[in-house]
């Protein structure tokens, strides 16, 4: 789910209108507005915080709906099938595909502090996985 699609269905359950959740993480209405329409991606580890405090958002489903919203839904599809693949075990030689050589190019690319949030976006998809392949 994408950050703004989870943003307004939180904001919703609580029967909320977008001025009084901007009033608890103290931006403007606007702002709130334009995360809900897809024009703004809170880039700040601290805002989103505050949503997730705010709205009662699961830190990790914050995390995945950030990471989503960052990365097109073609690179999503790789990270997944990577994912998976990364759980079988196999040389690394084996496991990138060409689309997968390049999103881990635009990954070695990326600051130290947007590194850390694909890296704890993995480690997330990978606890969720290895959990869900555990109980099939």
């Amino acid at each position: 789910m994408l950050l703004k699609d989870l943003v307004k269905k939180y904001r919703r359950a609580r029967k909320w209108q977008q001025r009084d959740l901007a009033a608890k993480v103290g931006v403007s209405q606007n702002y709130i507005s334009k995360i809900e329409l897809g024009q703004a991606v809170p880039r700040s580890e601290r805002f989103r915080e505050r949503l997730s405090v705010a709205l009662s958002i699961p830190r990790a489903q914050m995390l995945e709906a950030y990471a989503e919203s960052k990365l097109t839904p073609d690179e999503v599809a790789a990270l997944r099938r990577f994912a998976s693949r990364a759980l079988k075990e196999k040389p690394r030689e084996e496991l990138l595909s060409n689309e997968e050589e390049s999103l881990l190019e635009k990954f070695q690319r990326l600051g130290q502090r947007e590194r850390k949030e694909v890296i704890e976006f993995i480690g997330f998809k990978l606890r969720r996985l290895g959990d869900e392949l555990t109980t099939a």
